[in-house]
Parts: C-alpha cells; sequence; structure tokens
C-alpha cells in the first residue's frame, strides 16, 4: 500500500507538470487506466495537452494527410480520361453534396439525380450496394404510407432494403388557414451517403481540373 502511494504521489507531481497519460504510466511502470483513475481530475493547460501529442500521432497525422494528397492527385489524373458520367458526377457533388473528409454523401428529392450519383459512384469507383447506406427525410398526410415512400426508393436507386437507414418523418407544413399545404415532394428527400476517404478527396482532385479549383481544394474540409 504504501509503494501504491508513492507511485500515486509521482504521477500526481508529473501530471501537474503537464505530463501526459501515456508517459506517466511509462516513468511508474504503472498501467495506463490506472494512471487515468489517479489523475485525470488534475486539469492541464491546452498547451501542454498539445505538448502532449505523440510522435507517433504526428506521424499518423501526416500519413493521412500524404494519402488524402495522393488520392487527390489520382483524380486530378481521372478527369484527364475525358469521361462524361464522371464529369457530371463530380459536378452533381460539387453543387449538392456533402462537403466532408471522407463521407462522399448527397441529398436530393430529384429521382434522375440520386439516380446519377449512384451511377456515378457504380461505374466510376466501383461501389457495391453494400457500401451504400440510404436514408429518407419525408413529410407525413401525402397520401403514402412510409413503407411506400421506402419502397419508391429503393426502387429507384435499385439497392437493397439493408442499405436503408433512418427515415425522419416530419409534420406536414400548414397554410394560414391551417389546412394541409400540398407537397411538392410526396416522396421526401433521399440520401445517398458512402464513406470513403478515397472517393471524396478523388473528386476534389478532379474538380481542381474540372473547374480550376487551388490546389488542395478539400483537403482539410472536417464538418463530420
Amino acid at each position: 500500500m504504501t509503494h501504491n502511494k508513492t507511485l500515486k504521489i509521482k504521477a500526481t507531481e508529473l501530471r501537474k507538470l503537464g505530463m501526459s497519460f501515456g508517459k506517466i504510466s511509462l516513468r511508474t511502470k504503472v498501467n495506463r487506466s490506472t494512471i487515468v483513475r489517479w489523475v485525470k481530475h488534475i486539469p492541464i493547460s491546452i498547451e501542454q495537452q498539445q505538448n502532449n501529442m505523440t510522435k507517433q500521432n504526428k506521424k499518423r497525422s501526416q500519413y493521412c494527410l500524404n494519402l488524402r494528397t495522393q488520392y487527390q492527385l489520382d483524380g486530378i489524373q481521372k478527369a484527364k480520361e475525358n469521361n462524361s458520367l464522371h464529369l457530371m458526377g463530380c459536378m452533381l457533388y460539387w453543387g449538392e453534396g456533402f462537403k466532408s473528409r471522407n463521407a462522399c454523401g448527397l441529398a436530393n428529392t430529384d429521382p434522375q439525380m440520386i439516380k446519377l450519383f449512384i451511377k456515378f459512384l457504380r461505374e466510376c469507383f466501383n461501389v457495391k450496394n453494400d457500401k451504400i447506406t440510404m436514408s429518407i427525410n419525408c413529410y407525413d398526410n401525402n397520401g403514402l404510407t412510409i413503407e411506400e415512400i421506402k419502397t419508391y426508393w429503393l426502387e429507384v436507386t435499385n439497392l437493397d432494403r439493408s442499405c436503408m437507414r433512418k427515415t425522419i418523418v416530419n409534420r406536414k407544413p400548414r397554410s394560414a388557414t391551417g389546412k394541409p399545404k400540398n407537397g411538392k415532394h410526396p416522396y421526401g428527400i433521399c440520401t445517398i451517403i458512402t464513406c470513403d476517404t478515397a472517393i471524396v478527396q478523388s473528386i476534389y482532385g478532379s474538380l481542381q481540373e474540372y473547374a480550376g479549383l487551388p490546389k488542395g481544394f478539400g483537403l482539410n474540409i472536417n464538418l463530420d
């Protein structure tokens, strides 16, 4: 018990100096989870937290940045292949897609746009059904059941039901007189997503070639 108490005091002193849990563990030869339990209540400054970033994390961060850069270079080359579907898909994504670092997604009420986006993913990036997810945001009281809406989008996308994720159902908006407004989009909004950093960064690279966007466009976007 005395030995543990001495180690705990030492761990506390090291933490007050701003040392990370991992380094304290190495210094005291005490399991990291025990160190965390002992000293997690001791605050350290933001500067100390930044200094605690390990060389491994820094190397990992640089590795990921290099990888995204390579994906963009691949995309630049892909844009030079004169593929009209690829051009349309990239422009559609630029205008309507989610601007994320590693999730390639698009939400729209237009079934033709959804069809084009999925064709783009399948034919230009060889994305399989099990790598695509679909969710729906729709209004109730449109004269359609939720099952009918789901079936509609499944037929549009030619996806398996296993690809279906959350369906959000909203109350239909009403006019000033209190009557439900006529829904312009009875089938709601369909969202298609595939999580693949290589695809997203390739598209960003292609857009640099197609539209003359700045070099490195999209490299550090992270809205997840």
